[in-house]
């Protein structure tokens, strides 16, 4: 493989593991030979190669794009455990000391069950949910396992994506209610069934 066909092939493969190209995500030559300041040449070859490894899928239509890989469903239920156990921490910490939440969480907490496109996302509201912890690793950690998870929830099918919405539609605004109550001993136990429920769904459709 030559030089520059391989440097595509790694930045391109990299992109892909890392999971900053997400499965069905269109590739094309011309943007990629710009990023890398090289030629179509190499990026046609290394999609090739990569094409033959199962890495990338060329459809009619479509052209080139990232394909879908099969999930290892240990590996999804292992995330969902870990973030479950540290939030449900999380929640006991603020159990214990009775944090009262800030007026700018409880907004949030309002634009979020009156509007679930609001512009306070869920994520937002979470980190400033752990910032109350003043634990900066914990906040980290926790960040990070959501966000491989949103990683993964794009490689699941549409039919399986959609049940994980139903399930989070229909558990998540009793959360978001209890939280609001600042009720952190019901919350475990809501959280723990939400989990369970969408746990219930990775089981069945993995």
């Amino acid at each position: 493989m030559r030089a520059q066909t391989e440097k595509a092939y790694q930045y391109i493969k990299y992109q892909i593991n890392s999971q900053n190209w997400y499965p069905e995500m269109h590739l094309f030559e011309t943007a990629i030979a710009k990023e890398l300041q090289m030629s179509r040449t190499p990026i046609r070859e290394a999609f090739t190669q990569l094409e033959m490894e199962g890495l990338l899928q060329r459809t009619l239509n479509k052209g080139v794009q990232v394909a879908r890989l099969p999930l290892n469903r240990r590996e999804v239920l292992d995330r969902l455990q870990v973030f479950e156990f540290l939030l449900t921490e999380h929640f006991y910490y603020l159990e214990k000391k009775a944090m009262a939440l800030p007026g700018a969480l409880l907004q949030q907490i309002d634009a979020l069950q009156h509007d679930n496109r609001a512009e306070f996302s869920l994520q937002h509201l979470l980190q400033e949910l752990l910032s109350l912890a003043n634990n900066r690793f914990l906040a980290e950690t926790i960040l990070s396992i959501l966000n491989s998870l949103a990683k993964l929830y794009q490689q699941l099918t549409q039919i399986t994506q959609q049940k994980l919405q139903h399930t989070l539609e229909v558990g998540l605004p009793d959360c978001l209610s209890t939280l609001r109550q600042e009720d952190y001993r019901h919350l475990q136990h809501q959280f723990h069934l939400l989990m369970n429920q969408i746990e219930l769904v990775v089981v069945q459709q993995l």
